[in-house]
């Protein structure tokens, strides 16, 4: 028995972990980086999109009309342009005031009066700052999954495991 080509074998690691399993929702399983990750059934062929005949106006997606560039409108103008029903228009809605120009000799310099504030952590999801890089953990008894939790509570809370 010589050793294998490929490296050292492991039958319950990684991608061989789900050899033979069957999922009604995906084609298989794909293991990267300690993350495991289905690939799911082709769609098949995408339609084609509908020519627009002339004369009629062409579909225009929701995005596409909520960024549009419109002139200002409240509800309160003296002529206000006519068009379709839409409850989120702009002709519906109150006038708002300008908004106030700042002085040219302003200054913009904001002192904090904390010291111990800092905004460096301030849009790090609780993801990132908990992140430690495990590998994908396959067990499902949850007695054992809670007690190396609690094992992993009590050394983050002394300082010796992150």
């Amino acid at each position: 028995m010589g050793a294998p080509r490929n490296g050292p074998h492991w039958p319950n690691s990684g991608q061989e972990f789900f050899k033979g399993s069957r999922v009604g929702s995906a084609r298989g399983v794909v293991c990267s980086r300690g993350t495991a990750v289905a690939i799911p059934f082709s769609t098949g062929a995408t339609p084609r999109r509908a020519r627009s005949t002339p004369g009629k106006a062409a579909a225009r997606s929701e995005y596409k009309q909520a960024y549009r560039g419109a002139r200002y409108q409240h509800c309160s103008m003296a002529r206000k342009p006519l068009s379709g029903y839409d409850p989120l228009a702009a002709r519906s809605r109150l006038a708002e005031a300008d908004a106030p120009t700042p002085l040219k000799n302003a200054s913009h310099i904001h002192f904090s009066s904390d010291p111990l504030h800092t905004d460096k952590d301030r849009f790090v999801t609780t993801y990132q700052t908990s992140f430690r890089g495990d590998p994908l953990d396959v067990r499902s008894n949850t007695g054992v999954l809670s007690q190396e939790a609690a094992w992993k509570h009590t050394l983050r809370d002394k300082g010796l495991f992150l």
